[in-house]
């Protein structure tokens, strides 16, 4: 738990003044949402704890969270 602290609050609140309850809320859940299906994590070896599917033949697609702070990268299949 020490760890996901230290990694949120480098990562994340370090880059943020929040004024409200709400804002906090929405900033964990962004966070949360980046660390469990879109973050590479060294113990894992760089793989993600629960990656979205993605599309083999798809094109590459940036996806981006909180203003751009939190970037991810993967396939996706555009449709024609």
């Amino acid at each position: 738990m020490e760890s996901f602290i230290k990694t949120f609050k480098k990562e994340c609140l370090n880059h943020f003044v929040l004024t409200s309850e709400a804002q906090l809320r929405y900033v964990v859940k962004e966070f949360l949402e980046y660390y469990n299906h879109e973050r590479p994590h060294s113990a894992l070896d760089g793989r993600m704890i629960k990656p979205w599917p993605q599309d083999a033949d798809g094109e590459i697609v940036e996806f981006s969270r909180l203003g751009g702070l939190l970037k991810s990268y993967r396939r996706v299949k555009i449709a024609a």
